[in-house]
């Protein structure tokens, strides 16, 4: 089918790249294939006509905490290319000037890649006859970790009815007995045992169980996969 007789349809050698330098031949521009791979050449490094402005981690110190009381901040960036950003703990020393500071899990201090400090983290099922509840976390802590005997602040529970139903009593604090892998239980205050099945949670806040200085590298990246990290210090007082 060379277009001779009219069909300039075109179809596939069987053939077609298979020469043992094929690899090795310079492009000549007769085909879309070299075509496409010259203008990738062309066009490396070439900004489009939209772009965003550029990431920056703003928070360089979180507001001081206090052993065994209810903590909660955020992390902070500028707004680049979507309000929501993915952070991280970062531990690379080759991203963080060679110190990526200390972070340790005595602190009981979690970061949540929604930029959250201490929470909130999804609760799982409460059992309400055994006057404990386990909860969840998602698998997003990564900084940090739930201790034994470590305080929790439960907050936003409503009383409902439906699939969405929630239970006002569930809002109050409990401290955490036993940890299993991603998961806590703890006995809570003011419980009302009874034949109540599982409810969802809104949300929980962790209070820090060691105090000191911690200084800590955070980095974050945005819808455009714009990747920013910065230094952020914090102080829990005993």
């Amino acid at each position: 089918n060379t277009g001779r007789t009219g069909n300039f349809s075109i179809t596939s050698s069987t053939y077609l790249n298979s020469a043992s330098d094929a690899g090795l031949r310079a492009s000549t521009g007769k085909n879309p294939g070299v075509d496409l791979t010259v203008l990738t050449q062309l066009t490396q490094g070439v900004r489009g006509t939209t772009y965003y402005p550029t990431l920056t981690v703003t928070t360089t110190s979180l507001p001081a905490a206090t052993v065994g009381t209810a903590y909660q901040a955020a992390l902070q960036a500028s707004a680049g290319a979507s309000p929501y950003k993915g952070w991280w703990i970062e531990t690379d020393p080759a991203q963080c000037a060679g110190n990526c500071g200390s972070f340790p899990a005595s602190a009981g201090i979690i970061v949540g890649r929604g930029g959250v400090v201490n929470g909130p983290f999804i609760v799982g099922t409460v059992s309400r006859a055994a006057n404990v509840s386990t909860f969840q976390l998602q698998q997003t802590t990564i900084g940090g970790a739930p201790l034994a005997g470590q305080s929790i602040t439960m907050s936003g529970f409503v009383n409902g009815t439906g699939n969405q139903a929630n239970d006002g009593s569930f809002n109050g604090t409990c401290t955490i007995s036993t940890i299993t892998s991603n998961s806590f239980s703890c006995s809570q205050t003011g419980v009302d045992v009874g034949s109540h099945s599982p409810k969802d949670a809104s949300a929980i806040t962790f209070a820090p169980v060691g105090s000191g200085n911690y200084s800590f590298w955070v980095g974050a990246r945005d819808g455009a996969f714009q990747v920013a990290r910065g230094a952020v210090s914090l102080a829990v007082a005993p």
